[in-house]
């Protein structure tokens, strides 16, 4: 698929591609942990996860079926326990489990050397696992549940890494050396992190087919989902554009069509304290425009209000040879970000 991308004056095609999807972490808080896999068995029911490696006859195994990934969730920073997040123990064998199969799972860090995103171990009393698994006879599976607690103690700057292994199995089954161990990196959203509609307003470059003062809403995704703001620390968000799969600075063409500005991918940065919008950055390489974002010192009340979580935002898209476009944002809540 190809969507409309702005481009030198003129509309061009640029692939659809999928935003990026990073790991990071809250003030009020919301924990990360997100998707890497390995692994390559073909085998229909391995690759949706109903069991862990391609099975063979004979074979009496028990693996880790997600083994191997560092998973993603978002959770409310705070202390009661939240979860359960899953992840399941399968038996690997041609048959359903012939009896019940028992074993234990322990807490085992050594995987998260695997995940250089991860800054340290998630502290001790900030978590639990179930310890223990029964896959029963006649099934292929067993779920187990990973928990957060205490989480308004963690630190918003840092991403938490916790690992969990298939340690034990009775009944003389194998455990897979590569199928017993899988990662949760954990970072905390900040208050500002979430999905928004979008109603945008820009001036300044209708000679370049660009909208002139009129206000648009931006188009949503198939699931809804139009404008995120994922975060970058403890007061900064990311732009993230679900109707497109990018990161790119949302905008209408002068024919009040949707499309995006290549190149231009806003940081949005707040003071903590007063939640005044304080700095737009250009978080994309420069592609010889010299395109960069930067405050509009006309408009003084660019801000986050906390009572309605809506983000008002007056800043400046600036290129060599052009005027600087006028971008005039109204981001109100819509849900939580994924």
């Amino acid at each position: 698929m190809y969507l409309p991308t702005e481009s030198s004056g003129t509309l061009t095609n640029q692939p659809k591609i999928q935003a990026m999807k990073k790991i990071l972490i809250s003030s009020i808080a919301f924990l990360g942990l997100g998707v890497l896999s390995t692994g390559c068995l073909k085998d229909k029911g391995f690759e949706n996860n109903e069991y862990g490696y391609q099975q063979v006859e004979d074979t009496r195994a028990v693996a880790m079926a997600q083994a191997n990934t560092a998973r993603n969730i978002s959770i409310k920073a705070v202390d009661p326990d939240q979860g359960p997040y899953s992840f399941y123990i399968t038996y690997e064998g041609p048959t359903l489990a012939p009896a019940d199969i028992t074993g234990t799972i322990v807490v085992d860090n050594s995987i998260l050397s695997q995940f250089p995103g991860i800054d340290q171990e998630l502290p001790a009393g900030t978590y639990r696992v179930d310890p223990t698994f029964t896959i029963k006879a006649g099934e292929r599976a067993d779920t187990v549940n990973v928990y957060i607690q205490n989480a308004s103690a963690l630190d918003a700057s840092v991403v938490y890494g916790l690992g969990v292994k298939l340690n034990t199995v009775d009944g003389g089954y194998a455990i897979p050396a590569n199928l017993r161990s899988l990662a949760f990196s954990l970072g905390v959203k900040n208050k500002y992190d979430g999905v928004y509609d979008l109603a945008i307003l820009t001036r300044g470059w209708a000679a370049y087919g660009i909208s002139e003062n009129v206000s648009n809403i931006y188009p949503a995704d198939d699931d809804g989902k139009s404008i995120g703001m994922e975060s970058r620390g403890p007061n900064a968000v990311a732009l993230i554009n679900y109707w497109a799969e990018t990161n790119l600075q949302p905008g209408f063409t002068d024919a009040q069509s949707p499309t995006q500005f290549g190149a231009a991918e806003p940081l949005f940065t707040f003071n903590p304290v007063t939640d005044a919008l304080v700095d737009v950055t250009n978080l994309a390489p420069d592609d010889g425009r010299g395109r960069a974002f930067a405050m509009n010192p006309a408009v003084t009340t660019s801000r986050f209000d906390p009572a309605t979580r809506t983000i008002y935002a007056a800043y400046l898209l600036k290129q060599n040879g052009r005027p600087d476009l006028q971008i005039f944002d109204t981001l109100t809540f819509h849900s939580e970000r994924p």
